[in-house]
């Protein structure tokens, strides 16, 4: 009896270490540079400030792991921008995208393929919804998006907030190959 005991405690140990999940420590980044986030994590920020202007993007992030899914993609149809939840951008301050002014607020953002080399970034009111669950009723403003091919694969879905000058500034996605590109201002 006492045998079969230690047998099962052995047993349910050893189930449990095989059942936990592993976790390795991530190496320090050294002073001065940003940390790449993990390949596993899947949401993401990008934030940057002009002046008191404050604009931030969340969401989901991707990876490949050997599939080409915006190729996918057919003529005229969205992508989330990502995974999951839809993705998110805030300001504190009014935004000109070209000709094409995003209030303040809390808004989802979208990409609309219009043909293999052109999209468009749109807008939409509704900024908690699922990645799928987008209601076009809802979308309120348009824009294009400048297209281009990178050198090399990047492998997790990034989005960038980088700054143009102390007025503007661009947003970059970036995934396999693909970089969309788009520019904006802060109004006055």
């Amino acid at each position: 009896m006492y045998r079969n005991f230690v047998i099962f405690l052995a047993l349910t140990f050893w189930a449990a270490a095989c059942s936990s999940p592993q976790t390795a420590e991530q190496p320090a980044a050294s002073s001065g540079e940003q940390a790449e986030p993990a390949p596993s994590s899947n949401r993401g920020t990008a934030e940057i400030a002009l002046g008191a202007t404050q604009v931030s993007i969340n969401y989901g992030r991707p990876v490949l792991q050997g599939r080409d899914m915006l190729s996918q993609l057919q003529d005229g149809q969205i992508w989330r921008l990502g995974m999951n939840d839809a993705t998110t951008i805030e300001t504190n301050s009014d935004l000109i995208f070209g000709d094409t002014v995003i209030q303040a607020g809390r808004y989802s953002i979208w990409a609309k393929k219009v043909s293999s080399e052109d999209w468009h970034l749109i807008f939409n009111s509704e900024p908690d919804v699922g990645g799928l669950d987008r209601n076009p009723a809802s979308d309120f403003a348009e824009t294009p998006l400048e297209h281009s091919v990178l050198a090399e694969s990047v492998e997790q879905f990034t989005i960038e907030l980088n700054p143009v000058d102390d007025e503007s500034a661009e947003v970059l996605m970036k995934w396999a190959t693909l970089q969309l590109r788009a520019t904006f201002n802060v109004s006055e």
